[in-house]
């Protein structure tokens, strides 16, 4: 009698397992994006090329839009480098080569965005993290 309670405890906790790897695998089916930019160096002199390249990932098919933004400082505001057209291709990216005209830090970061099917606004769905670049003389 305590063999076939042992046994029918190991199969529930092994049903148990098998559905929590069931429920789990489905939970991530959800749509992910992602925005990813680099930049060729974090040293430059004043007249250098930075080399910049972003990089946007989404898989829920909507059409989207990867921009790369530059700003001089660690606080200043943001301006628009590049944006890639409104498309559905899954993996946007942007090549670019911005010239250090002042010395001080220069900063980049990607954003990759949907147009909101009932607003026909854009949303952020995914901003890189941040990558400066030191300009001296």
């Amino acid at each position: 009698m305590i063999h076939h309670h042992r046994n029918s405890l190991r199969l529930t906790a092994v049903a148990f397992i098998g559905a929590s790897a069931v429920a789990l695998s489905t939970t991530s089916a959800f749509a992910k994006s992602d925005a990813e930019l680099t930049v060729s160096g974090h040293h430059a002199h004043v007249g250098d090329t930075v080399a910049v390249k972003a990089a946007g990932g989404n898989d829920d098919g909507q059409p989207t839009s990867l921009c790369a933004q530059e700003r001089q400082g660690t606080t200043g505001a943001w301006h628009t480098l590049a944006c890639t057209p409104v498309t559905v291709d899954p993996t946007p990216h942007l090549r670019l080569r911005v010239r250090a005209v002042h010395p001080g830090t220069m900063q980049f970061r990607a954003l990759l965005s949907e147009t909101d099917a009932k607003t026909h606004r854009p949303r952020l769905l995914s901003r890189s993290s941040t990558e400066g670049v030191s300009v001296t003389r």
